[in-house]
C-alpha cells in the first residue's frame, strides 16, 4: 500500500510541468513524455490499480478506510493540480475536504 502511495506522489510531482502559472521548475524539466496525454493515461492505470487494492482489502476494513482515506487525499491534490473528471468518480469530497 505504502508503494502505490509513493506512485501517486511520483505522479504529483510530475504534474509539475503542466502548471497553471509559468515556473522555473516547469521550464528546466520541461520533457517529451510527460504530455497531457500521457499524464491522463498513466493516472488511469493508477487509478485502476486503486481500485484493485481497495477490493483486495475487503477483509481488512481498517486497513481499507486507513487506504481510502490516505490515496484519496493524494489523488484529490492531484486533481487541484491537474483537473480529470475520472478522480470525482473516485474521491468522496464531502469525506475528504471535511
Amino acid at each position: 500500500m505504502s508503494s502505490f502511495a509513493e506512485e501517486v506522489k511520483l505522479y504529483i510531482r510530475r504534474l509539475g510541468i503542466h502548471s497553471t502559472k509559468p515556473t522555473f521548475k516547469a521550464t528546466i524539466s520541461n520533457n517529451k513524455y510527460d504530455t497531457k496525454e500521457q499524464l491522463h493515461q498513466d493516472l488511469k492505470v493508477l487509478l485502476e490499480n486503486y481500485k484493485k487494492i481497495y477490493n483486495d482489502l475487503t477483509d481488512y476494513p481498517l486497513w481499507q478506510q486507513k487506504f481510502e482515506t490516505d490515496v484519496s487525499k493524494l489523488f484529490a491534490f492531484s486533481n487541484i493540480i491537474f483537473d480529470v473528471p475520472e478522480i470525482y468518480e473516485l474521491v468522496d469530497r464531502q469525506k475528504i475536504f471535511k
